[in-house]
């Protein structure tokens, strides 16, 4: 799948502390990194109760152990424009998000 490289990449510097705008930015380099001309619309990068908003506005937070971490990223790639959304949670998930998974599987 076109972009899932850069999410997991993503998602594995998450865990340095990153801020969601500093991760934002690694997201986009990973793109050009990648060969895509842009990206096919804002990324979203979202941590904690930012995570649970659709229309997150990404900023200055950093995440801490439990929290959900959101990364929506697309980029462009000969005219074809992908979207990737994944959701994971720092370090280890907390008991609700854990028993809600489970659930759901």
């Amino acid at each position: 799948m076109i972009g899932n490289h850069q999410v997991t990449d993503s998602f594995s510097r998450q865990r340095k502390g990153l801020t969601e705008r500093e991760l934002n930015e690694k997201c986009l380099e990973l793109l050009k990194e990648e060969g895509f001309s842009g990206p096919s619309f804002d990324p979203i990068t979202a941590y904690g109760k930012g995570a649970a908003d659709p229309h997150h506005v990404t900023d200055d937070s950093k995440g801490k152990r439990g929290d959900c971490v959101v990364l929506d990223i697309g980029g462009m790639w000969q005219n074809y424009a992908s979207d990737t959304t994944r959701t994971v949670s720092v370090f280890q998930a907390c008991d609700i998000l854990e028993s809600s998974l489970s659930f759901s599987i």
